[in-house]
């Protein structure tokens, strides 16, 4: 058999087209998740709407600490202690992308970037702290991070 490598080319793109038309063909298997639509909630008639929007306290316990993150978290303190703020941001941040909801950690970054002279992100970060589980010493600290803002 002659074959040109034109010819060789269609047969490969014929091959191709049927299968990734074989890929396109639903699944017998496949699971329908059902939603049910999204309700608006109505404030509270002469409720404050600025209480909608500031974040309150949880009453959720936090999460327990991941040790990965502690070590990180460790690291981070003794960069801060060193004064080498942008260190112990970086080491925040990927403690943070490790454990998403430790308010400690937001309360470090803020605390970070307050001594870096960023406040604006300072008060970023303790809101976003604020929003996640924390309670007691924690909570008043992401609180007082607030003050100034």
């Amino acid at each position: 058999m002659n074959s040109t490598p034109s010819a060789v080319r269609l047969a490969a793109l014929v091959v191709s087209a049927a299968w990734l038309s074989s890929c396109a063909v639903p699944s017998e298997r496949a699971v329908v998740v059902p939603t049910t639509p999204q309700t608006a909630v109505e404030p509270a008639v002469g409720a404050d709407p600025i209480e909608s929007v500031v974040p309150t306290r949880s009453t959720t316990p936090a999460p327990p600490p991941i040790p990965a993150a502690e070590r990180l978290k460790a690291q981070a303190a003794a960069a801060y202690d060193a004064g080498d703020f942008a260190r112990a941001l970086v080491l925040l941040e990927r403690a943070q992308r490790i454990a998403p909801r430790d308010g400690t950690i937001y309360l470090d970054m803020a605390t970070a970037h307050r001594a870096d002279g960023r406040n604006a992100l300072a008060c970023q970060f303790a809101r976003k702290g604020l929003s996640v589980p924390v309670s007691g010493e924690v909570a008043d600290a992401l609180e007082e991070q607030l003050d100034p803002c």
